[in-house]
Formats: C-alpha cells, structure tokens, sequence
C-alpha cells in the first residue's frame, strides 16, 4: 500500500497537494518508488477504514430508564455503542493493476514542459497512427464504438 500525492508543480500557489493511498499487488508493488512520478492503471475501490477498529470500545453501561413499583428500578442497556459495536466508516482506495513511469506522450505531465498542444501530439505520432484517429473521429457512432470495444461484457452498456 503506498500513498500518493499531486506534485507542487501542478497544484495552484497556496493549496495543499491532496493525496490518495494505492494498493500494489504481484509484481507491480516493487515498480514504484519513493519520490516517482507515475501513472497508475486500476480501480477506484471503497474499503472499510479498520484503522478505527482497533480503538478500545465502551463497556456496557447500564442505567435505570423507569422507576418501577415497590422502589424497584427497571433497568437496560443503552445503544449498540454501550456493547462496543462501532460504526464502521469507509474511504476510498485505488486498486492498482498495472504501475508505469509516467510518460508525457500518453499524457503524462512532464513538469519541465509545458501543456502539449494537439499538433505536438500529433508530431509524436506516426502516419499510421494518426490516419487510424483521424478515421475514428469521423465515425458517427464512435461513442458506442469505444463502450462496445472497452467494456464488452458490461450488461446495458447500450
């Protein structure tokens, strides 16, 4: 489990870079490093926080609610938080699959340049490559296209 955090290149003046922690798995978990800048390929998955499990619970309080006849006092336990059961509270995590070096031709940021026009893009592209964009992008059902050929097996993904 790493955590990761936005650099201080791409953050305004004065804002505190957010972070978000990411689960590595297999042989992705030996491909990131400490002070890396990567792109990282996955879920964005909730989990229980079990951080706040492991705090020492209340014990069970008993407390007199009704006065009964004859002086008695009836008497009962109060909330599930009395018998120790907490709530349970959970965050977001990344699932990550696969961990790359982040490359600026696949729209990764390179913080020494500037943001990429189209046709710096288009330059880092070959001949064949850009016909095949040019070609989908004038394909009217180039939505469904990309959802049919992305997520197949999602059902009502029409």
């Amino acid at each position: 489990q790493v955590r990761i955090q936005e650099t201080q290149g791409e953050l305004p003046r004065g804002s505190i870079p957010r972070s978000v922690e990411v689960i590595l798995r297999a042989e992705a978990v030996e491909s990131a490093q400490a002070g890396d800048k990567c792109d990282f390929t996955g879920s964005l998955i909730v989990v229980p926080d079990v951080s706040q499990l492991s705090t020492p619970g209340l014990r069970a309080e008993t407390g007199s609610r009704v006065t009964g006849t004859e002086g008695y006092e009836t008497e009962g336990i109060r909330g599930l938080r009395a018998l120790g059961v907490r709530e349970l509270s959970y965050k977001l995590v990344f699932l990550a699959c696969y961990v790359a070096p982040t490359n600026p031709r696949f729209g990764g940021k390179e913080l020494r340049d500037e943001e990429q026009t189209a046709e710096s893009i288009k330059n880092q592209m070959s001949v064949k490559e850009w016909e095949k964009v040019f070609e989908m992008s004038q394909d009217k059902n180039l939505y469904h296209n990309l959802c049919t050929s992305l997520f197949p097996t999602i059902h009502g993904k029409n």
